[in-house]
């Protein structure tokens, strides 16, 4: 939780500039969380559905994201 609310409020909080870096190109920064994956890695189907997609599901959802900016970062949080 604490982690989270960390995440939260750094991300929530404006940043000042500081002098050498004002009037220069800003970035649009991705952030992603995974949070509680408690070792359910493995696709998981019941009746022929999918119930979890599992960790290669979400590397690729990554993967994707990355692709489209480069400037992302994956957090983990709580029990994984």
């Amino acid at each position: 939780f604490a982690a989270s609310l960390l995440s939260f409020a750094l991300v929530s909080t404006p940043a000042q500039a500081s002098p050498e870096a004002q009037g220069k190109e800003t970035i649009d920064l991705d952030l992603y969380t995974l949070t509680d994956v408690h070792g359910h890695i493995e696709q998981v189907t019941k009746k022929g559905k999918v119930t979890e997609a599992g960790g290669g599901a979400m590397k690729c959802y990554l993967d994707k994201a990355r692709a489209a900016n480069p400037n992302s970062s994956l957090m983990l949080l709580g029990d994984n």
